[in-house]
């Protein structure tokens, strides 16, 4: 599971700046649906913060947030939001 750096065990500071970027490069695009297909099904990279990856805002990261950021982007669906795991 992904752990940001933490001053104490209790205390994490937010790292969800652009919500749904997986990959971390500042904008919520088809790369990060890439992206989390890579982590969930092939052993890729974790994303570098997992409460921008936590796409649909359920604090877990899973095929779920695969679906709601595809839904995003090719259906007008929500826009992605940001998980709490860590703030």
């Amino acid at each position: 599971m992904f752990a940001p750096p933490c001053d104490t065990v209790l205390v994490c500071p937010p790292c969800c700046l652009v919500a749904g970027d997986s990959d971390g490069d500042g904008m919520f695009t088809i790369g990060d649906v890439t992206f989390n297909i890579a982590r969930i099904f092939a052993g890729g990279q974790e994303p570098t913060c997992q409460d921008a990856a936590d796409a649909n805002g359920d604090n877990l990261f899973n095929v779920a947030d695969v679906t709601y950021a595809i839904a995003t982007i090719f259906s007008g669906g929500l826009l992605p939001v940001c998980g709490k795991t860590y703030q």
